[in-house]
């Protein structure tokens, strides 16, 4: 039984990875944008308040 729940246990973890590192791509991705001035967004056609949902829309809607 602890066998099988150790498998299992490290199928679930591989499965994860992926997402883990999306999710950690968005968070950088996210970071930097916001580290940026308003003027800077503004060139990239970004407000600020619809950062997250730019980064994001790739993931979910693109």
């Amino acid at each position: 039984m602890r066998m099988i729940h150790a498998a299992l246990a490290t199928i679930g973890h591989a499965m994860m990875r992926p997402g883990d590192a999306r999710a950690e791509a968005a968070r950088r991705q996210i970071n930097h944008l916001q580290s940026l001035s308003d003027a800077d967004l503004a060139a990239r056609g970004i407000r600020r308040e619809d950062i997250q949902m730019r980064v994001f829309s790739g993931h979910f809607y693109g």
